[in-house]
């Protein structure tokens, strides 16, 4: 238990373990444990084949878009269950989370609070566009697009 504490720390500054998994296998582990710690059943679904060949930087900060979208949906929408989804699309790649819970306010867009600017911040730096929205079923939808020619950067 002793080396468990500063190895959490680690994880908690590079959380994504390129040589492990890479993204793929933080985005799956992060839907684990949504459940886990929120008790709300989260789902991960990849279409991505290369999933795990993404540069540090913009794996990184995918996982944190994806953290900051999953805390808001657990925080303020009361979902009851989370989807999150990486697929490949005509537009580069596509990061999607979802939720079922009670939606953006509709003045959310104006007010934009901290996770939201931090997950465009984010967005900006990997040269990503994010769309945040209500969704018309339900909940809240976070996509976050990876243009294509910044995807081909993938090692």
């Amino acid at each position: 238990e002793t080396g468990a504490h500063p190895r959490a720390i680690s994880r908690g500054l590079s959380p994504v373990e390129l040589s492990e998994g890479g993204l793929r296998n933080a985005l799956e582990e992060t839907a684990a444990g949504v459940e886990d710690v929120f008790g709300v059943p989260c789902v991960f679904e990849c279409g991505l084949a290369a999933a795990a060949a993404f540069d540090r930087t913009v794996a990184t900060h995918l996982y944190r878009i994806t953290q900051e979208a999953v805390n808001n949906a657990t925080r303020h929408g009361r979902p009851e269950h989370v989807w999150i989804t990486l697929t490949e699309e005509d537009a580069g790649v596509v990061l999607t989370v979802r939720d079922d819970g009670a939606g953006l306010p509709d003045d959310a867009g104006a007010k934009g609070g901290m996770g939201l600017r931090i997950m465009k911040y984010r967005a900006d730096i990997i040269g990503a566009a994010l769309d945040v929205r209500r969704d018309p079923q339900g909940g809240t939808v976070v996509v976050c697009t990876l243009p294509r020619e910044r995807a081909a950067g993938r090692q």
